[in-house]
């Protein structure tokens, strides 16, 4: 029998979060077989029945209060050794925080919408993430760099920027002017289950967007900005999309605002956070953020960076 918190845990952790046996492997340093077969003995003894569903996810049925007190005591364990600390970024943070050694790498995460994040960070699975502005908080919401409650976590603003509408160069309405929401019914738009994107889903289905009959419910450019490659498929963008698609994709962006904006925000356990390890990573983290975006949109009025605020690192 492995050791439940050394080994089990954190091996059903990874797949939840990971969905991918292969990088769950690499991640831990084991074989692949040696994974698989720690996985399905843990939720064999403790009756989880831990399996990946029909979506492609894992998760537990059975047992959840067990697996909830031993997630806890593996936080415990994370928290006394900073490095080993899990955390998530957004879909297309990977150029922002690869060039920064100096604490844990985000884990990859393949899932849409936010819902699943908020899950991982209540049920301790992760410590800490960035979600979407637009996809987590009410319309309203005033974010910036002070922390501030909502529901049982700490949020702290890292930026706010515009969503833009965009296409592939040769669609017909990437060079054409006075575009009006009906022009959109001519074409496909990028879309998936509304539920994982609530706001954007109804703010771009009242523009005459957000009309695909073929949802995914995995993260892949290939298969969702990169569906722009029909040349009839509009796509949604950001800066920092942009930025992660550069070298990927060409495309431009079509002459109509839309008028919706989103951000990137930082959230925490509100019960870990005053922890001195928990504000370290999130002092970095917001530093990391600050220094990399900074520099590359200081001539873009519509992207709005928050300064990292010191006393994260050393406040109350």
């Amino acid at each position: 029998m492995p050791d439940l918190l050394k080994d089990g845990i954190p091996i059903i952790d990874l797949l939840q979060i990971s969905a991918d046996l292969d990088y769950t492997a690499s991640h831990l340093g084991r074989h692949q077989s040696g994974v698989s077969r720690i996985y399905r003995q843990v939720s064999r003894s403790l009756d989880l029945n831990f399996i990946k569903n029909e979506n492609g996810f894992y998760s537990a049925s059975n047992n959840l209060a067990v697996l909830h007190y031993l997630r806890t005591a593996s936080q415990l364990l994370r928290l006394n050794n900073p490095a080993s600390l899990r955390w998530v970024s957004g879909l297309y943070h990977d150029w922002i925080f690869s060039q920064h050694s100096s604490f844990p790498i985000p884990l990859a995460r393949p899932w849409f919408g936010e819902e699943q994040t908020l899950n991982l960070l209540r049920d301790r699975v992760i410590d800490l993430a960035i979600v979407s502005c637009l996809d987590v908080f009410p319309t309203k919401t005033i974010i910036n760099s002070n922390p501030f409650h909502f529901d049982k976590f700490i949020a702290i603003g890292l930026s706010n920027f515009p969503l833009t509408l965009s296409a592939s160069p040769n669609h017909p309405l990437a060079s054409a002017d006075q575009i009006k929401p009906n022009d959109f019914r001519f074409f496909p738009s990028l879309a998936t289950l509304a539920n994982l994107f609530p706001s954007k889903a109804n703010l771009l289905a009242a523009l005459g967007l957000w009309r695909n009959r073929r949802p995914i419910l995995k993260y892949n450019w290939r298969h969702w900005e990169g569906a722009c490659c029909d040349s009839k498929t509009l796509i949604y963008t950001t800066p920092i999309s942009k930025m992660f698609l550069k070298d990927k994709l060409q495309i431009s962006d079509i002459k109509f605002d839309l008028s919706i904006c989103d951000g990137d925000v930082l959230l925490v356990r509100e019960d870990v956070f005053q922890h001195h390890v928990i504000k370290s990573l999130v002092f970095d983290i917001c530093s990391a953020y600050s220094s990399t975006c900074a520099p590359l949109f200081a001539n873009d009025p519509r992207f709005k960076i928050f300064t990292c605020n010191p006393a994260l690192k050393f406040g109350s």
